[in-house]
């Protein structure tokens, strides 16, 4: 893992594009994930659950991995745990402010799936839009639903571990590496579309296009198949 980690990092430094970065991500998640899984024990407020805890987590992670220097004796995960606790922290001891906020946050992400389906749907039938957001909703649920089934044990298992060899996430496998990370940072770290926007210095409107078409993907993929879930 640290030879593995090395190579991503030397990746990163010469690349520091949005795919080095999501490798840097997953080699940590493991990490990640402990920590955030001990903070939310630590310092748990009722209104707030686990995911919420690990989507603080990840933007401090990623902003960890984008202001990092390598200096001689400066560890990443001594530089990164700060900012990942700083940055759950601050959130935690904001959460009167929050509570609504978080209800808010909840309700605009199943308008961004939604609005995101309509949008790249306009040219079909009447009946062809509405099966294609019905589906996509859906299939989002799924596939949102797998990534944490058993808040417990999935979330250790990383984005990219046990679960892909059974389900819906699997067909993840058979998409593009952006299409990957836009799905991966929605449905698994719970970012909005406008977070992923900012990190992968996309518009809005792109990501929200780009998940579109991956569902879509997934979608036809899965009537390819002999999948259970009737899409």
């Amino acid at each position: 893992m640290l030879v593995r980690n090395v190579d991503l990092w030397a990746n990163y430094f010469e690349s520091k594009d949005d795919s080095s970065v999501h490798a840097l991500v997953e080699a940590y998640n493991d990490w990640l994930v402990k920590i955030v899984k001990n903070l939310f024990f630590r310092y748990h407020v009722e209104v707030y659950e686990l995911s919420d805890y690990l989507h603080w987590g990840v933007i401090g992670l990623i902003e960890s991995i984008r202001r990092y220097e390598q200096i001689e004796g400066a560890d990443f995960k001594t530089f990164a745990y700060k900012r990942i606790r700083g940055e759950i922290l601050n959130q935690v001891n904001q959460s009167t402010e929050k509570i609504a906020q978080k209800k808010y946050l909840k309700e605009k992400q199943v308008r961004e799936r939604v609005d995101s389906l309509v949008e790249n749907s306009k040219q079909e039938s009447d009946f062809e839009q509405f099966y294609a957001i019905s589906m996509g909703v859906v299939l989002g649920t799924l596939l949102e639903s797998e990534f944490e089934a058993d808040d417990e044990d999935s979330l250790l298992a990383g984005v990219y571990g046990t679960q892909l060899s059974t389900g819906v996430t699997s067909y993840l496998k058979q998409l593009s590496e952006k299409e990957r990370i836009i799905l991966n940072y929605h449905y698994y770290y719970h970012l909005t579309f406008a977070e992923i926007a900012d990190l992968l210095e996309l518009s809005k409107g792109r990501v929200s296009q780009i998940h579109s078409i991956a569902l879509n993907k997934m979608k036809e993929l899965i009537k390819k198949s002999d999948f259970e879930y009737f899409l």
